[in-house]
């Protein structure tokens, strides 16, 4: 993956071209970035939402899978039926190796809803790029040698999101610490 350095050009550049329709056939239409919890991958997500002004559509594999025999592969259809009825739009998949997580192991342990998943979403990401639907997906992940190698092939760019320098730490802290309101200091006595 490329460092987040490459990402600040890829969203002044490329984003552009993606809102443009002229531009639909050199969009980039699937992008992952990697990175360990905390370090703003989800932020840098809504950043590419906000600079392109598509609504963001969060989607959570795991909190969509269901105990009903059909239901997961139902709910994941929907989610997705949703995105592209209300593209463009930047679609958001959070800690996606935790929703695809095991799918080596899906026939033995969830007679292969997990398997299934991952299949739609092959599918459906394939059919969007191939007819041009603007559906920009962006998946963050904490560990991408968890995703399965079919699914990493589908990103057309990947980020790794490491943990800020100490200068970028004071600078963060620096504008938190803007935020609230100044502390009063000790009351003159009348």
């Amino acid at each position: 993956p490329e460092s987040l350095e490459g990402y600040m050009p890829y969203v002044e550049e490329v984003i552009p071209a993606a809102t443009n329709p002229a531009l639909a056939d050199i969009a980039v239409t699937a992008i992952s970035m990697c990175g360990t919890p905390g370090c703003g991958k989800s932020l840098a997500a809504r950043v590419i939402s906000a600079m392109m002004q598509w609504p963001l559509v969060d989607a959570n594999l795991a909190q969509l899978k269901g105990s009903l025999v059909g239901q997961s592969e139902r709910q994941v259809t929907a989610m997705l039926d949703l995105a592209e009825a209300i593209a463009p739009c930047v679609l958001r998949f959070d800690e996606l190796e935790k929703g695809v997580g095991g799918h080596a192991s899906s026939a033995q342990t969830d007679s292969g809803v997990t398997l299934g998943i991952v299949g739609i979403l092959l599918n459906r990401m394939q059919t969007w790029k191939d007819n041009g639907t603007r559906v920009l997906v962006v998946a963050t992940t904490n560990d991408e040698a968890k995703l399965p190698p079919e699914l990493t092939r589908r990103f057309d760019l990947r980020f790794f999101v490491d943990l800020p320098s100490v200068e970028e730490r004071f600078e963060i802290a620096g504008v938190h610490l803007t935020k609230l309101v100044p502390l009063a200091g000790p009351k003159e006595a009348k």
